[in-house]
């Protein structure tokens, strides 16, 4: 008998929000030189928090998935604390992080052309699994990494502690637009 015992959920939620608001909303506010900060982002626009209010579809859709995922985690109620967007062009990606003081944290995706890039997650085992060779074939009980596409109306929700990154965007012509946020 096998006993999972340290299990990592990802929650995937495709939504229904016109995502046109979202788009022209980040476009816009990445063209602000002030509005900029810079986090894990390299190349690419990070905005600074941004007032949840301007995005209730967003916002209230987040927060009902989110307690989804926090009742399975036995987390309790959580409310988003902060929101930003990404507007990422070509080469422009997001290196290896967390986020801390957060419960759960996401990513929204507005806008995703093709070879844009995707979600990377780390096993919280990848110090031990990297430098072994346990397997030729990645599975749950292997894999250093596991990926999720950039889809556009995909919302993805993990816990705040587990580290990802977001590969760069290879598209010359369009750019990767998200907005994620964290919540506790």
């Amino acid at each position: 008998m096998i006993h999972d015992i340290f299990k990592v959920g990802i929650y995937e939620k495709e939504l229904n929000i016109d995502n046109n608001f979202l788009k022209k909303y980040a476009t816009t506010l990445s063209k602000n030189k002030d509005s900029k900060i810079t986090n894990s982002n390299v190349g690419g626009f990070h905005s600074k928090y941004l007032d949840q209010k301007k995005f209730k579809d967003l916002s209230n859709s987040v927060v009902e998935h989110a307690n989804i995922f926090s009742k399975a985690l036995d987390y309790g109620k959580v409310k988003i604390t902060n929101m930003w967007c990404n507007v990422n062009g070509h080469k422009d990606f997001n290196q290896t992080h967390n986020h801390p003081a957060s419960k759960i944290s996401g990513v929204y995706y507005v806008n995703t052309p093709e070879s844009c890039g995707n979600i990377t997650f780390y096993s919280h085992s990848w110090f031990v699994l990297s430098q072994a060779e346990l397997s030729r074939n990645n599975n749950n009980y292997t894999s250093v990494t596991w990926w999720k596409p950039s889809k556009e109306g995909m919302l993805y929700l993990f816990p705040s502690w587990l580290l990802h990154s977001v590969e760069p965007n290879n598209n010359k012509k369009q750019k990767r637009i998200c907005y994620s946020f964290n919540l506790r």
